[in-house]
């Protein structure tokens, strides 16, 4: 989905933050989000103690369950080391 959003987006402007805040033009600042996020998964009924990382540690056991390489999800996840992206499948949590 994200790559066929970004056919979206002519290739010239692809250059720094691809997500921005409709109103500003500018990166979501932290706290602006988390309120976003919050607001959106009380309307779909989502469990206060679901987090939006919590979207990370899934996608990566995902991945590794398809069969995607191990260097491949470490990128993915932005993990320094191998070690915390094989915690993060094993467990299917973020270390």
């Amino acid at each position: 989905m994200v790559v066929e959003e970004l056919r979206h987006v002519p290739s010239q402007r692809r250059i720094g933050p691809m997500i921005v805040c409709k109103t500003t033009g500018r990166p979501w600042r932290a706290r602006q989000f988390r309120e976003i996020w919050r607001e959106c998964t009380h309307a779909a009924g989502v469990p206060d103690g679901v987090w939006n990382m919590d979207a990370l540690a899934g996608g990566i056991t995902e991945g590794s369950d398809a069969g995607a390489d191990s260097v491949r999800l470490q990128h993915a996840a932005t993990h320094t080391n191998t070690s915390t992206t094989s915690a993060t499948i094993a467990t299917g949590c973020p270390s």
